[in-house]
């Protein structure tokens, strides 16, 4: 059931939306398989992050890369689902914006600051290193 009480039925043949007085709205209706779009994106995601993994990063580097893709990715495809919607958006995209507005801060932030360098531990008292 959709917002206004119409109904879509999908079938192999086809795809109809009805109203809630039973009457039909649209025929034939193209449907989007959003999952196999969901499937190329991340399959897309996992080349990156592959690609980018091949050099040392700074931690959380890989996972807002995740964040900010799979996010944006989400916001599109959701216009091409037929669910609930609130103020235009489903839920999904919604939840998207924020995380990708997130990450996409937290990954400049992290390209205008340079991580911190760790530093080596001073040495304590024990034995001296071993010479080769």
């Amino acid at each position: 059931v959709l917002s206004g009480n119409r109904v879509q039925t999908i079938t192999e043949a086809k795809a109809t939306l009805v109203s809630s007085t039973g009457q039909t709205l649209g025929t034939g209706v193209g449907v989007h398989q959003t999952a196999l779009y969901d499937l190329l994106l991340t399959m897309g995601l996992v080349l990156l992050l592959v690609f980018l993994n091949r050099k040392a990063r700074r931690t959380g580097v890989l996972f807002w890369t995740y964040a900010v893709w799979y996010g944006t990715g989400r916001i599109i495809t959701d216009f091409l689902r037929v669910e609930n919607r609130f103020l235009g958006l489903t839920g999904s995209q919604w939840t998207s914006m924020i995380v990708v507005a997130f990450g996409v801060f937290t990954l400049v932030r992290f390209a205008l600051r340079p991580a911190a360098v760790e530093q080596s531990e001073p040495a304590g008292p024990g034995p001296p290193p071993a010479a080769a």
